[in-house]
C-alpha cells in the first residue's frame, strides 16, 4: 500500500475523539437526570409497589397482567371479583383487556407513563375511564385505531388501584401487547420524559439536520456516496416513535397513515442501507445490480401504500431479508474481486466494510430484539449505530476528497507545465522559421536575378560576388539547421565567441540586404566610424542588423536605409536607421515584446534581438522615430583597437 493511500492518523484519532464525546454526551444527559428503576414483575395479576419509593425511584412494571380475551371488560365487571375468560395464554387477538391491582402508599399522587397498546387504547383506574386512544370498540366498523405516548395521574386512596386496559385491533395482524409501563411520583415522571424528549429530539433532530447536509453536498458535489448518506439519515431520524409522532407528523393525522409511514420507514432501514455499499463501491459493482436493487427498492415502496394494513409487517420482514441477501450479495463480490485481484484494495476500503458492518450489526440487533422491549420497539438502537457509522465514514470522504484534491492539483500542474512547453515549443519553431526565412529570401532573390538575365543571355560583373553570397547564405542555412539539430537531440552546445570587425559585418549585410531593399525601391547605405573590433558571435550580430533592415525595409518605399557603425566609450555602437512611416507611440512600447506585432508579422524579430544582446552583455532600444523614420540603436561591448 503507497503512502498516498493511507488514512491520516490525525483523522482516525479525530473521529475516535468525536465518538467518545458524543458517548459521553448522551451519557451526561441520561446520568443528570438518572434515578433507580425498579423492575417489577406481577403474579397472578397483582404487583405490591409499597416497597419502592416513588419520591426517588421509578417502578418499570413488566407486562404479566391477567388478561381477558375477546371481551370489554368494565371496572363495573371486576366490581365482584373477577369475572370469566381469564387466560394468560392467549395473544395474537383483536380485541381484549388487560387488568391488574396494584397495592401502593396510600393518599399518594403517583402517574402512569408509556406507550399505550397499538392500534387502540382505552384506560381505566379506579373505575374512571382516563384516557381513550383511537375508539375501541368489539365492532370492526365502529373501532378506531390509535397510538400515542401516555401520561396518567392518579389518585391512590386508601392504597389499591385497579387498573384497566381495553384494546382493539383490527389493523394488524398480531393482536395487543402492553408494553413495560413506568409508574413514579410527578417529579421523576418530569425527569423521565425530559430525558425520553431529550434523547428523541438529540438524536432524530440531529440526524434530520445530517440528511440535509449530506443532500446539499450531493447535489453541489455530485457525489453518490453523500447521496446515500442523505437517505440513511432521512430514515433512521424518524426511527424514534416518539419523535415521528410527537415532532414530524402533523397534528391529526390520521393513526392509518401514521402506521403506513412508519413501517415504511422499517422497511427501508435495511433497504436503505445498503445504498452506502452501492455508492461507496459504484465502480466495483455491476450497473445491472444496482439498477435492479434500485427499481426494487422503489417498487417496495409503492406496494406499502397498495397492500392492506394486515401484510405490512410481513413486507416489512421481507424487506430485512432482502437487505440482508443483498447484503451478503455485495460482500461477496466484493471479496471475489479481491482475492481475484481484479482490483486494488486499500485501507479505506477496509474501513468502509467496518462502518458498513457495524451499521448491519445495529440493525441485526434491532430486528431481532424488536419484539422484546419497548425501548428497541419504539425508540429504536439503529440511530446510534449510523452516527457511528457517519463518523467513520466521514474519514473515508475526507480522505477520498482530499485524494481528489491532490490529483486536480497535479493535473493543473501538469497542465500547466505543458502549456509552458507548448508555449516554448511554438516560440523555437517562430524563431527557427524567423531566423531560416532571411537566408532563404536572399538565396532565392539573387537566384531569380540571375536567372532573369541568364535568360536574356546576359552574364554580369557581379555573378561571381553573388554566388559567393548565395554559398555564404546556404553556408549560414546548413549552420542553423546543424545547431537545429543539435538542440533537438539534446546537444546544445555553447555560443561561441570571436573577434569580430565591423567592416565584415557591413560587407555581409549589404550583400545579403541589398536585394531585400531593392524589392521595395529601396537604397541601403553603410557606415563604418569605428577601428575596433568587439568579442561577440558573428552569425548572431548578423542576424540581429538583418531582423533590424528587414523590418526597416517592411515601413519603407523608394526611401534609404543606412546601417551606421560609430565608437562610445567601451562599446561600438550600431544603428539602422529609414527614412519610412516611423512607429505609432502606443505600439513602440511593446515592440520588444515576443509575439507583439501590427504589421502582420511574426512578432519575433525584435524579440530575437533583444535576446542576443542580453547574450552579448549590450542592449538595443528605439532611439527614435516619427513621420521621417526610425532609428533602432544597439551596442556590444568593444574589445580593442584594430
Amino acid at each position: 500500500m503507497n503512502n498516498k493511500d493511507k488514512i491520516p492518523v490525525s483523522n482516525i484519532i479525530l473521529t475516535v475523539i468525536s465518538t467518545v464525546l458524543i458517548g459521553l454526551f448522551f451519557v451526561y444527559i441520561s446520568g443528570r437526570s438518572a434515578f433507580p428503576t425498579v423492575e417489577y414483575y406481577p403474579e397472578n395479576g397483582e404487583a405490591d409497589i409499597t416497597g419502592i419509593d416513588m419520591d426517588k425511584n421509578m417502578c418499570r412494571l413488566v407486562n404479566d397482567w391477567n388478561f381477558y380475551p375477546m371481551v370489554h371488560y368494565t371496572p363495573e365487571d371486576f366490581a365482584g371479583g373477577d369475572p370469566a375468560g381469564l387466560d394468560n395464554d392467549a395473544r395474537e387477538l383483536p380485541y381484549g383487556t388487560y387488568h391488574i391491582l396494584l397495592k401502593t402508599k396510600p393518599d399518594t399522587v403517583l402517574e402512569l407513563a408509556g406507550y399505550s397498546i397499538d392500534y387502540g387504547t382505552r384506560v381505566f383506574i379506579n373505575g374512571k375511564e382516563l384516557l381513550n386512544v383511537g375508539y375501541v370498540d368489539s365492532d370492526p366498523e365502529k373501532a378506531v385505531p390509535g397510538s400515542r405516548f401516555m401520561r396518567i395521574p392518579f389518585y391512590t386512596g386508601d392504597g389499591e388501584v385497579e387498573i384497566i386496559y381495553q384494546y382493539s385491533n383490527y389493523f394488524h395482524n398480531e393482536g395487543g401487547f402492553i408494553q413495560a409501563t413506568y409508574i413514579s411520583s410527578p417529579e421523576i415522571m418530569n425527569i423521565f420524559l425530559r430525558q425520553v424528549n431529550t434523547s428523541a429530539l438529540l438524536l432524530g433532530g440531529g440526524l434530520l439536520f445530517l440528511g440535509f447536509y449530506f443532500l446539499l453536498c450531493a447535489a453541489v458535489m455530485k457525489n453518490p456516496e453523500y447521496g446515500s448518506l442523505a437517505l440513511c439519515s432521512f430514515v433512521l431520524s424518524v426511527r424514534n416513535q416518539l419523535f415521528f409522532l410527537e415532532y414530524i407528523l402533523p397534528a391529526g393525522t390520521p393513526y392509518s397513515t401514521a402506521y403506513r409511514l412508519f413501517i415504511l420507514e422499517s422497511s427501508l432501514m435495511p433497504l436503505g442501507s445498503m445504498f452506502l455499499l452501492l455508492a461507496f463501491y459504484r465502480k466495483n459493482l455491476s450497473k445491472w445490480l444496482k439498477i435492479v436493487y434500485t427499481a426494487s427498492v422503489a417498487v417496495l415502496t409503492a406496494v406499502h401504500f397498495i397492500l392492506d394494513s394486515h401484510d405490512l409487517v410481513s413486507l416489512c420482514k421481507l424487506c430485512y431479508f432482502i437487505g440482508l441477501a443483498v447484503f451478503v450479495l455485495i460482500l461477496v463480490l466484493l471479496l471475489v474481486r479481491i482475492f481475484g485481484k481484479r482490483v486494488e484494495w486499500k485501507l479505506a476500503d477496509t474501513v468502509t466494510l467496518v462502518a458498513m458492518l457495524i451499521f448491519a450489526a445495529g440493525m441485526t440487533f434491532e430486528g431481532t430484539n424488536i419484539r422484546k422491549t419497548e425501548a428497541v420497539a419504539h425508540y429504536g438502537t439503529s440511530q446510534l449505530w449510523l452516527v457511528l457509522c457517519i463518523l467513520i465514514l466521514a474519514i473515508v470522504i475526507n480522505h477520498r476528497n482530499v485524494m481528489q484534491e491532490r490529483m486536480l492539483r497535479k493535473e493543473v500542474q501538469r497542465n500547466e507545465v505543458l502549456g509552458q512547453i507548448n508555449t516554448m515549443n511554438r516560440d523555437f519553431l517562430q524563431n527557427v522559421a524567423h531566423e531560416l526565412r532571411t537566408p532563404l529570401t536572399v538565396i532565392s532573390g539573387y537566384a531569380q536575378l540571375m536567372e532573369m538575365q541568364a535568360r536574356r543571355g546576359k552574364g554580369g560583373v557581379e555573378d561571381p560576388e553573388r554566388l559567393k553570397t548565395i554559398r555564404d547564405e546556404a553556408d549560414r542555412l546548413g549552420e542553423m539547421v546543424t545547431k537545429l539539430m543539435e538542440y533537438t537531440f539534446g546537444n546544445t552546445g555553447q555560443v561561441e565567441f570571436s573577434e569580430i570587425y565591423a567592416a565584415d559585418l557591413l560587407k555581409s549585410s549589404q550583400a545579403i540586404l541589398k536585394p531585400v531593399c531593392a524589392k521595395k525601391s529601396n537604397t541601403l547605405v553603410t557606415v563604418n566610424e569605428s577601428s575596433h573590433s568587439v568579442h561577440a558571435n558573428f552569425e548572431l550580430l548578423l542576424q540581429v542588423i538583418i531582423n533590424l533592415v528587414v523590418n526597416a525595409n517592411r515601413h519603407t518605399d523608394k526611401g534609404t536605409i543606412t546601417i551606421r557603425v560609430r565608437e562610445i566609450p567601451g562599446n561600438l555602437e550600431f544603428s539602422v536607421a529609414d527614412t519610412g512611416s516611423g512607429i505609432a507611440p502606443d505600439v513602440a512600447e511593446h515592440i520588444f515584446e515576443r509575439g507583439f506585432t501590427k504589421d502582420g508579422g511574426t512578432g519575433l524579430g525584435l524579440a530575437i534581438c533583444a535576446d542576443t544582446m542580453r547574450l552579448h552583455g549590450g542592449s538595443i532600444r528605439l532611439n527614435a522615430t516619427g513621420p521621417s523614420g526610425s532609428e533602432f540603436v544597439f551596442d556590444v561591448p568593444s574589445s580593442g583597437k584594430v
